[in-house]
């Protein structure tokens, strides 16, 4: 008898929400909200202004005293977030692994996980959508910048082309493809 008390009751209760969430008037779905703060106010992120904000960024960060001695040391994130986009090892360095990230840049591992440590901030886009190492050389990365996983609830972010690194991450140039969005 509870059982199906229980059961009747519920039912109930799940109708009224259905049909109270379908009578109110939503202005926004849950991810266009996010975008549309993102492309405030033109509806678009223009890639041109997005890497001279960054650039100017990184000049300034250059050029300013913070008045720490020591690096700052990153101690999270302390919760779920982010999204993987490619994760590579070299054949011949099984210690060292390369972590491409939807909106967080290149991380590197040189101790086979244990610590990372960031190798793209500076770069104009931190969105990475692949990640390539040479097969001759374990030092040479291409990163394919742009999450190419769209869909859900997330936001994709565009990228500016692709990058290139001859030292294992410490130094990158931009080599093209600007224009692509995003390079899976």
């Amino acid at each position: 008898m509870y059982r199906f008390y229980f059961i009747f009751v519920s039912c109930i209760i799940s109708i009224n929400a259905c049909n109270e969430d379908l009578s109110r008037n939503h202005d926004y779905e849950p991810s266009d909200y996010l975008k549309d703060q993102r492309f405030f106010p033109y509806g678009h992120i223009d890639p041109q202004a997005y890497r001279s904000a960054v650039l100017s960024l990184n000049e300034y960060q250059d050029k300013s005293n913070t008045g720490f001695s020591e690096a700052w040391l990153s101690r999270g994130p302390k919760n779920i977030s982010g999204r993987v986009t490619d994760i590579e090892m070299h054949h011949t360095d099984t210690m060292t692994i390369y972590v491409g990230t939807a909106s967080g840049g290149i991380l590197k591992s040189t101790d086979q996980g244990l610590n990372w440590k960031p190798i793209f901030d500076q770069q104009a886009s931190l969105s990475i959508g692949d990640i390539a190492l040479s097969p001759g050389d374990k030092n040479v990365i291409i990163a394919g910048t742009g999450e190419a996983n769209a869909g859900g609830s997330s936001v994709t972010y565009d990228g500016l082309g692709l990058f290139r690194s001859e030292d294992g991450g410490e130094n990158w140039e931009h080599i093209g493809l600007e224009e692509s969005g995003s390079i899976g």
